[in-house]
């Protein structure tokens, strides 16, 4: 585990992981084009403000140049 952000998401060295639900977003998916905030606007259970805040927090942490 790298980080908690909000109360949703935790990000971690492999993905972004729901704490509510059984849900991985792997981090190849994380740096690819896919609209994730979209999708994620579509599910009922999602916070907004938490994914996104997780979200551009895993972004960062995770595709950074290393």
């Amino acid at each position: 585990m790298i980080e908690i952000p909000r109360e949703q998401w935790a990000v971690s060295t492999d993905g972004l992981y729901s704490l509510s639900r059984p849900y991985h977003i792997p981090i190849a998916r994380i740096s690819g084009a896919e609209d994730w905030r979209s999708h994620m606007r579509g599910l009922g259970w999602v916070d907004e403000g938490d994914f996104d805040e997780a979200y551009a927090l895993a972004r960062k942490l995770l595709t950074a140049p290393r």
